[in-house]
């Protein structure tokens, strides 16, 4: 069966994100896992474009964005990347989705899920790359906090 991906929908202060780590922590239930949320945040590689008048060699890092974590959540306030998401989500599912950590096969739970606060945010590049990786990663899914319904190339995935 496939892996179910969720929308919280619902008007700011609704308790959408009570919810969904409630979700997640019957999760860590289900697989006799202990649930703690940490925070941390997360680095982006600098993109070098030629030409581009703030290039700054010298500086190892690019854009940093505070994310929350779990052994299998990653949570991200879209609200927080600006019109950068794009980018973001493209470093986050490279990493994530197990194309870089193979130590997803060694563990009792198979599903890894991209938490992803203010959906209704995501830019429509960032959405194709959300939908590339459900159709492509059977161990990958979503779950979504919006206040307003998602879009239509993501509600063939998530159960609202």
């Amino acid at each position: 069966m496939d892996i179910l991906s969720y929308a919280w929908r619902g008007p700011r202060g609704s308790g959408k994100r009570t919810q969904l780590l409630s979700f997640l922590h019957q999760k860590a239930v289900q697989y006799s896992i202990p649930f703690e949320v940490k925070e941390s945040t997360w680095y982006l590689a600098k993109q070098n474009t030629p030409g581009d008048p703030d290039d700054d060699d010298d500086g190892p890092t690019g854009k940093t964005i505070p994310y929350e974590y779990s052994m299998f959540h990653l949570g991200f306030d879209v609200a927080r990347m600006s019109m950068s998401d794009k980018v973001f989500i493209q470093s986050i599912l490279t990493r994530w989705t197990g194309q870089q950590d193979v130590t997803l096969s060694h563990t009792s739970y198979k599903t890894r899920y991209l938490v992803l606060y203010h959906a209704q945010y995501v830019t429509d590049e960032s959405t194709l790359q959300l939908q590339e990786a459900l159709e492509q990663f059977p161990n990958f899914a979503i779950l979504l906090t919006t206040e307003l319904p998602i879009c239509s190339r993501l509600r063939d995935y998530c159960m609202e």
